[in-house]
């Protein structure tokens, strides 16, 4: 699975414009589910973002893993990054330093999990981030998953959860994890009365294509 890297002050969007290689994907009906006047849905899973199993991010051909170059610290959780836009559709180009102008119907997914987790020294996946570009604004949902890391359920009224978990130094370290709520969501993501994502920002290029990044 390849993953495109975003990078700059905050992030930097590796476009598929910049792939050599001819991408059929889009020959394609998508298999995601997304009807805005339904959202946000009551589970994860009914957006069908992923194959098979949900806790193994395995994205459908259309949803695109990426990564950042610069990381913002969560209470030492790590994170997977995913990006899905309907079919036909691109992002535009704004500006460097201007959050990319995102088309209806865009979903922005982000997982946060920890590793060897105790006392089975297990993964656990504590909360995925939607946000979803509507007609008109972006959509903040959050799901948090179950114990048994089958599913993930729609909540934005906040919460802590305790976690214990060995680092890359084998020590074993106490994290009362803090999941976001709504009110945390806009304070983040909030510029003047608009909700944006934080990322993603163009800043540097690099590689000879259109600014007009396809995915």
């Amino acid at each position: 699975m390849k993953k495109f890297v975003l990078g700059g002050f905050l992030v930097v969007m590796l476009t598929l414009a910049c792939e050599k290689d001819t991408d059929t994907t889009q020959q394609y009906p998508s298999l995601v589910n997304l009807e805005l006047d339904l959202l946000p849905y009551d589970r994860l899973s009914d957006y069908n973002l992923f194959q098979g199993n949900l806790k193994d991010f395995e994205p459908q051909l259309d949803v695109y893993p990426y990564d950042i170059l610069s990381h913002l610290f969560t209470d030492y959780a790590k994170k997977e990054r995913f990006i899905w836009m309907p079919n036909g559709v691109s992002a535009t180009y704004d500006g460097d330093g201007e959050v990319l102008n995102f088309p209806t119907g865009t979903v922005i997914i982000k997982h946060f999990y920890y590793d060897n987790v105790q006392p089975l020294n297990e993964r656990r996946i504590v909360e995925t981030r939607l946000l979803i570009r509507t007609e008109l604004e972006w959509m903040f949902a959050d799901y948090v998953w179950n114990e048994d890391q089958t599913e993930a359920f729609h909540d934005l009224q906040g919460s802590f959860t305790d976690i214990a978990f060995v680092n890359d130094l084998g020590i074993t370290v106490d994290v009362n994890y803090r999941i976001t709520s709504e009110t945390e969501c806009n304070t983040c993501h909030n510029i003047g009365a608009v909700s944006v994502p934080i990322g993603p920002k163009p800043q540097i290029p690099i590689c000879d294509s259109p600014l007009t990044p396809t995915f």
